[in-house]
């Protein structure tokens, strides 16, 4: 698994930067509707989680990722657009979206 790190630039500031990852997966979620991830076995020894996508997005820990329609306060929300996410001990993460979307993950240690 490729590794994320900080690398000085030519004035020796420490920019983050990563290179290409080495494992890329894509979550196609129907418009509406649910999409759970599964995260395979060769992503084990990754740490971190990156997120692109098409456009707009929600996505939970989990297995489930209602897109909201009211205010919530319980802390039980969905993400939107989430960036990165440290992996942890998660294994499943629901996506869902009002329109049609591809999700692309690349992990790193």
């Amino acid at each position: 698994m490729v590794a994320l790190y900080l690398k000085p630039t030519s004035t020796g500031e420490l920019s983050f930067t990563y290179p290409a990852p080495d494992w890329v997966d894509s979550v196609v979620i129907p418009a509406g509707d649910d999409q759970t991830y599964t995260l395979p076995a060769g992503v084990a020894t990754a740490n971190f989680m990156i997120f692109s996508a098409d456009g707009p997005f929600y996505a939970k820990p989990g297995t489930s990722c209602a897109i909201p329609s009211a205010s919530s306060v319980d802390g039980a929300s969905p993400f939107l657009n989430p960036t990165a996410w440290q992996k942890g001990s998660m294994t499943t993460i629901t996506f869902n979206s009002v329109l049609a979307r591809v999700v692309t993950i690349a992990f790193y240690s």
